[in-house]
């Protein structure tokens, strides 16, 4: 080999480490020293979210509610279902026993993974499988969360049969309230949805229910037992 071929094969072999080095640094900044530093501030819990696998099984007896690309089953008041279309573009449901199901008119401008990061980062996210955008991403939606005063709200992620997504928890006067943005299979957004005045598991039979259909009219909206 001649020197110029020498020289050549060296830089490359340079600039190839340099980006390797680049691609590495923010999963090994993490691991060397920002999650230490993270965990000074007492708040370690904050470095990774719940993950539910609601099933599909709950819900039986409840009301099929179609909006546009969503559908989904909750225990919605008879008198209410004459309201259904009007979640064509939003509605706001009545629940037998108390509390409401809101179906608001967009989805969330977040992309999945966005969303992930927004309002349940997760510090097994970060991967050298990823970009470094996205691997940034994580690191400081991490360094917001656990350094956040007062404290966040209380957040899950959740991966059904139909549709993925990040909950959200607040309490208003002691009523719960959970805010869905639920995603397809394909991570594309559907409608943000909103549940008050129910249970954990009411909450969970409704998102083991809840269907992302990529393919239905954005306006399609219907109610069935």
């Amino acid at each position: 080999m001649s020197s110029r071929s020498r020289l050549a094969a060296s830089l490359a072999a340079a600039a190839a480490a340099i980006v390797a080095l680049w691609h590495s640094s923010p999963v090994l900044l993490w691991h060397l020293r920002l999650e230490d530093q993270l965990r000074s501030y007492g708040n370690a819990a904050r470095q990774h979210s719940p993950l539910e696998r609601p099933s599909a099984g709950g819900g039986i007896g409840w009301t099929e509610v179609v909006s546009g690309k969503i559908s989904l089953r909750a225990p919605v008041a008879f008198e209410q279902r004459g309201h259904c279309a009007e979640c064509a573009v939003k509605c706001r449901l009545y629940l037998a026993g108390g509390g409401t199901l809101a179906i608001f008119d967009a989805p969330p401008p977040e992309s999945y993974g966005e969303a992930l990061d927004r309002f349940a980062p997760d510090a097994e996210d970060l991967s050298l499988t990823r970009s470094v955008a996205s691997n940034w991403r994580t690191i400081d939606a991490l360094t917001d969360r656990v350094r956040a005063v007062p404290p966040p709200p209380t957040s899950f992620r959740y991966v059904a049969e139909g549709s993925r997504g990040v909950v959200t928890q607040f309490a208003v006067a002691g009523t719960p309230r959970y805010v869905i943005y639920a995603y397809g299979d394909d991570e594309r957004p559907a409608r943000v949805i909103g549940l008050t005045g129910v249970s954990r598991g009411h909450l969970l039979a409704v998102l083991g229910n809840l269907r992302v259909e990529p393919n239905r009219q954005d306006r399609t909206t219907s109610c069935s037992s």
